[in-house]
């Protein structure tokens, strides 16, 4: 299933360490498969959104590792 969090300021761990102060990132299964700046991108297949506004992401692309810093996303995901 592919899940989308939303809203959240993302830490890439590329070796520049780019910042978004409101971004997103998608989830393939276990892998994170996109990570961006801005809205997150519309899918109508079967997509689980998250509103992850006000957590931080970090995130390596195309690995195995999403560390997200929110007390609420748990619940947000249900």
């Amino acid at each position: 299933m592919i899940t989308v969090l939303s809203g959240c300021a993302v830490v890439t761990m590329d070796q520049d360490r780019t910042e978004y102060r409101s971004g997103y990132l998608v989830v393939d299964g276990a892998l994170i498969v996109a990570v961006g700046n801005g809205q997150a991108p519309f899918s109508p297949r079967n997509v689980r959104y998250v509103d992850a506004t006000g957590c931080l992401e970090l995130a390596t692309i195309g690995g195995r590792q999403v560390v997200a810093a929110c007390d609420k996303l748990a619940s947000r995901a249900r």
